[in-house]
């Protein structure tokens, strides 16, 4: 789907600007004084002496004119307006489409954060633990000269801190 151009939005306001008027102007014409020239319509009042159909027969021609000029204009823009609109839901509805995809995105890339915060959480605690044995360790070293526990220890605290590393390099 396309997305909404700013000129078909002109359009259809403009659009409904010239049926309000014409619409609006219909009622209000027809007193000799004016004269619609905007948005191509044409019209000339003639003046003229009263006869015998006086002037209330031509006023009423003058109105309904007019009438029939605004509903045939009302009748082209309205369907030109229509069109618009439905264009442009058609693309609203698809937008809104596209937004509820990126929602879904973002839940599932939610979810996979949140799932590598609590295995780096683990691994944190993982590396804790051996630091904190691997200071035990070296304390029974340094007090007792056990150094198989230390070496063990210091290969568990190495092998957690680069678990640690890798999987903060992928984040």
């Amino acid at each position: 789907m396309g997305e909404i151009k700013h000129n078909d939005l002109e359009e259809s306001i403009r659009l409904a600007e010239i049926g309000e008027y014409l619409y609006n102007r219909s009622y209000s014409y027809g007193n000799g004084y004016d004269e619609p020239r905007e948005f191509g319509i044409e019209w000339q009042w003639q003046q003229s002496k009263p006869n015998e159909f006086g002037q209330g027969a031509l006023l009423a021609e003058a109105v309904k004119w007019h009438s029939d000029m605004a509903e045939d204009g009302l009748s082209t823009e309205a369907t030109k307006l229509r069109a618009s609109i439905e264009k442009n839901a058609k693309t609203l509805e698809h937008w809104r489409q596209e937004v509820g995809k990126l929602h879904s995105q973002i839940a599932s890339h939610t979810s996979a954060l949140a799932e590598r915060d609590a295995r780096i959480a683990e691994l944190e605690a993982a590396l804790k633990s051996a630091e904190d044995a691997l200071f035990w360790s070296a304390r029974q070293h340094h007090e007792y000269g056990n150094s198989r526990a230390q070496k063990a220890t210091e290969l568990s605290a190495h092998s957690a801190r680069a678990a640690l590393a890798r999987e903060q390099a992928d984040a």
